[in-house]
């Protein structure tokens, strides 16, 4: 049996702590006194996110690092920035001049940063490249800055064409083995995304047609998408966010789809989220997005779900303040939405698709149902079952109740000092695929941060499993 012991009057305690809240976990478990671990081991960390913004470049107007830097800057970020291109304006105007950089000068760029000792990012952001060479400079790179930090987070949006056209240069030459929807000809430039980036790349953000081409697969629905986000795990990423999907070019509403692999589990996770369509393009909403998901996971690294609904609260904004301003060359106003994009309001909600419960947690002090017999029926339907067991000759009584209340009755699932949240991080499960069972089962907040999923006896949670675990 599995006994877990929990930290109370942890200050100011971060998911992206979790690893050192798993190691303090792991010792008191073995038995070590809790007056052994170090009382500095919460202490302020001197690093922070630090970005290298890899994308095109315009002088007038918010497409690539434009739409991107602001609002990673905005959201407390340091944002260095490499230019792609650098353009006059983006290219839907109806002339554009500048010059676009090659893979041998974005490389002595990147040299000058190496020889000053520059190369600390914490998070690589790649937009429009354009061309092979540029492409392969980026892979270079990359490894680069995982020799200075194999930690380093890789989010890729693989700009290669929207609305079945391409932004880039085609390579002629048939495949046959690429869907009817995908035009038959293959590109230089998905085989080196596909095969050559994406096995490095930790998050992903294409398009509709992007994801065709990635995946090799049509997306006409929730079960291609399910198909495809596990192709392109498969490859590499544990991110997949197609960010706009239409079911037909006069469709009222549009879908965004994503999929979050789990690594210690292998279990994919899939979330929907329906949004009203604006009959307008808009440039530069593709970048703000993949900046936007890049800022939000480093304040919520385990709760994709909270992420994508600021995400999209955001951009939703910023679109209806560029329509009310009816301006001629609709330029996104992000200036004007700084407000929406530090605090959004959230008005639309993610759907779950598949997010199967996997682990029960049980408050055996709440709990006064046979043990036994608990965990037999959760494990008949499949989970795994933790029991939390308040052991007092390593911790003390006060301290384990403070935390256990941090997921019961007297506390919000997001409050207290170490919070559900936290506690499934430590543990090595996503919160959307745990289950906390006790018989004081709280009221779930329609807004807390932390999906929590809480049943107040063995029938809910068995009735939680069954229909979140059920296969269409």
């Amino acid at each position: 049996m599995l006994t877990l012991i929990f930290v109370q009057n942890i200050p100011n305690f971060e998911p992206t702590r979790a690893e050192n809240f798993r190691t303090i976990l792991i010792d008191l478990i073995k038995g070590k006194a809790a007056s052994s671990i170090p009382e500095n081991w919460m202490a302020e960390e001197t690093n922070f996110a630090r970005v290298l913004s890899i994308q095109s470049h315009v002088v007038h107007g918010y497409v690539g690092n434009r739409s991107a830097v602001f609002p990673m800057q905005l959201l407390g970020l340091e944002v260095d920035v490499l230019n792609t291109v650098h353009f006059s304006n983006h290219t839907g105007y109806k002339k554009f001049r500048g010059q676009r950089m090659d893979g041998e000068q974005l490389l002595d760029i990147v040299a000058g940063l190496e020889e000053n000792d520059l190369l600390h990012y914490s998070h690589l952001l790649t937009g429009y490249v354009g061309n092979p060479s540029l492409l392969r400079a980026i892979t270079t790179t990359l490894a680069k800055l995982r020799d200075q930090n194999p930690s380093l987070i890789y989010v890729c949006d693989p700009v290669m064409g929207d609305d079945n056209k391409l932004y880039v240069a085609p390579e002629l030459g048939a495949s046959s083995s690429v869907p009817s929807v995908i035009p038959t000809r293959r590109l230089t430039l998905v085989d080196i995304y596909r095969d050559e980036v994406l096995p490095f790349a930790d998050i992903i953000t294409p398009n509709q047609f992007e994801c065709e081409l990635l995946s090799g697969m049509p997306l006409t629905g929730d079960a291609d998408f399910i198909a495809a986000s596990l192709k392109l795990h498969a490859l590499g990423p544990r991110i997949v966010v197609v960010s706009s999907f239409v079911s037909s070019p006069d469709a009222p509403t549009l879908w965004l789809y994503a999929s979050e692999r789990h690594a210690e589990s292998g279990l994919s996770n899939q979330y929907k989220m329906e949004i009203p369509r604006l009959q307008a393009y808009y440039s530069g909403t593709g970048d703000l997005f993949a900046a936007l998901l890049l800022a939000w996971l480093t304040k919520y690294p385990y709760n994709l779900k909270h992420v994508l609904e600021n995400i999209v609260a955001t951009i939703q904004a910023v679109m209806k303040r560029t329509n009310d301003a009816q301006s001629a060359n609709r330029e996104l106003r992000l200036v004007q939405s700084r407000r929406d994009i530090e605090s959004p309001t959230i008005a639309i909600r993610v759907q779950l698709l598949h997010c199967p419960i996997t682990h029960v947690f049980v408050d055996t002090r709440l709990v006064t149902a046979d043990r036994a017999d608990v965990t037999a029926a959760l494990t008949a339907a499949g989970v795994t079952v933790i029991p939390l067991i308040h052991t007092a000759s390593t911790v003390t009584s006060t301290r384990f109740d403070g935390v256990a209340n941090a997921v019961t009755a007297t506390s919000s699932p997001t409050g207290g000092d170490v919070s559900w949240l936290d506690t499934c991080a430590a543990l090595g499960v996503l919160p959307v695929n745990a289950l906390f069972l006790t018989e004081a089962a709280p009221v779930q907040e329609a807004d807390a941060i932390a999906e929590f999923n809480v049943a107040g006896d063995l029938a809910s949670a068995l009735a939680l499993v069954a229909t979140r675990n059920h296969k269409a």
